[in-house]
């Protein structure tokens, strides 16, 4: 597809540099930055297993730092 780009002069000479040094078309770095923008937002982070330690000095096991409101009823528990 043919599109119309207003993009700063500075950016557009730093790219145009960029391209010519790896080898390409200033099209296909573009193209690949955007398309790894994109990809970069798509992705999905794998979940981080933590274990909490609370007052009582018992761990929390399976707890998600996803749901903030959970993981307080989770500590409040164990208090």
């Amino acid at each position: 597809m043919k599109t119309t780009l207003y993009l700063a002069d500075d950016l557009m000479r730093d790219a145009e540099e960029q391209a010519a040094k790896d080898g390409m078309s200033l099209t296909k770095l573009i193209e690949c930055a955007v398309r790894g923008y994109l990809d970069e937002l798509n992705r999905v982070s794998e979940p981080i297993e933590i274990q909490l330690l609370t007052k009582n000095c018992g761990f929390i096991s399976d707890a998600s730092l996803a749901d903030r409101n959970a993981l307080y009823a989770l500590m409040e528990i164990q208090d």
